[in-house]
């Protein structure tokens, strides 16, 4: 991973690297928000191997890009021709990339059923499936202020409360997911007005051994003063 990130460091020409380097270098950079180098190495990947085992690494990174700049209507088709990719490498990716697209673009319902379908699926068990529940989760509480009562906005907050704790009871093996139910969990019991469960929820992500390293349990030290 270290010689891996260095070698994005040097910010390489993209024609010089191969098509798994470039898939690699534009991951690195992708996840630390350097979004025109990422472009550099996803669209090289498109344009040069369209035909190869890694055909469907570049529009997939190309689409995520396109999510980072909070463009999800155009992130969407590029997810959707991606997925007419049969045989593709980064399947996973792809529909993870299309359920946020539909979640940022307010197609709820086409949400839920898609993370409905993966959570349903043996082959996005694991890592994929939680993610997918934490956006399914994101849709219903972006639906519950525009609710037509104060009801239907408590039903749409607990149920993407309830959604965050099946994460947090099953996906404790992937601690970075986890840690981010649980923060999205304490927001969502702020939207609830409900100060008891909030203030529960980030003691348990400020102390449990499991998520101590992540980020979010960072955050929530730092709120505790801890």
């Amino acid at each position: 991973e270290l010689y891996l990130k260095g070698i994005a460091a040097t910010s390489p020409d993209p024609a010089v690297l191969s098509p798994a380097l470039l898939t690699v270098v534009g991951d690195i950079h992708l996840r630390a928000g350097k979004l025109e180098e990422a472009e550099g190495m996803f669209q090289r990947l498109k344009d040069r191997y369209a035909d190869s085992p890694f055909s469907d690494a570049g529009p997939v990174g190309l689409g995520q890009i396109a999510l980072a700049r909070k463009k999800p209507d155009e992130a969407l088709k590029i997810f959707d021709n991606a997925l007419l990719n049969e045989g593709m490498s980064r399947f996973k990716e792809a529909n993870l990339g299309k359920l946020e697209a539909l979640v940022e673009t307010g197609q709820d319902k086409l949400a839920e059923d898609l993370g409905n379908e993966m959570v349903g699926n043996k082959m996005f068990r694991g890592e994929a499936a939680g993610k997918a529940y934490l956006l399914m989760a994101r849709s219903y509480r972006r639906q519950a202020p525009k609710a037509p009562d104060i009801d239907k906005s408590r039903e749409l907050l607990k149920k993407a409360h309830f959604t965050y704790q099946r994460v947090q009871s099953a996906y404790k093996s992937f601690p970075d997911v986890c840690a981010e139910a649980f923060w999205q969990d304490y927001e969502t019991a702020l939207e609830l007005h409900d100060d008891t469960l909030a203030g529960e929820v980030l003691e348990l992500l400020a102390t449990l051994p499991k998520l101590e390293k992540t980020a979010r349990a960072a955050e929530a030290r730092k709120k505790l003063n801890k």
